[in-house]
């Protein structure tokens, strides 16, 4: 496995979050806009079409929370899969950058100035953080 293959196992977590933030995002839109309608409807004589507008927020609303179950359960595996190979990182330094960085979402400059390194030595500790992946995957793919 090479490292630009790596990175997308290890980037796999951020992205799955980052379609949650969005999914999320969708639903609270929807559920605001319906909320809205059905403020407006108080009171006033219906008018046509507006009952079947709020439906189908409600409907489109539920079929995001079902989307929204599966990417959870997507999210929580990858995260479970990649704590995994960082933990059988043997470098203590190596396993908290790559922890902080795909985990925590963390950026090297960041992890540098919180771990009190160069930023350059986050970087090569990231680098040689990302070969020891590389290898333990293999050594795994290789097992099975």
């Amino acid at each position: 496995m090479d490292r630009s293959e790596v990175k997308v196992f290890l980037k796999s977590y951020r992205r799955l979050v980052e379609r949650r933030r969005s999914v999320a995002e969708r639903i609270k839109n929807i559920e605001d806009n319906a909320t809205g309608t059905t403020a407006k409807l108080t009171g006033m004589p219906r008018a046509s079409g507006t009952g079947d507008k709020v439906g189908r927020g409600a409907a489109d609303a539920a079929d995001f929370r079902k989307q929204l179950e599966r990417i959870d359960a997507e999210a929580q595996d990858a995260e479970r899969e990649i704590f995994f190979v960082i933990d059988k990182v043997r470098d203590a330094f190596r396993a908290e950058v790559l922890a902080r960085h795909y985990l925590e979402f963390e950026t090297l400059p960041q992890i540098a100035r919180e771990m009190r390194f160069t930023e350059r030595w986050i970087s090569e500790l990231h680098r040689r953080g990302i070969e020891d992946v590389a290898r333990i995957i293999e050594r795994r793919k290789n097992e099975s």
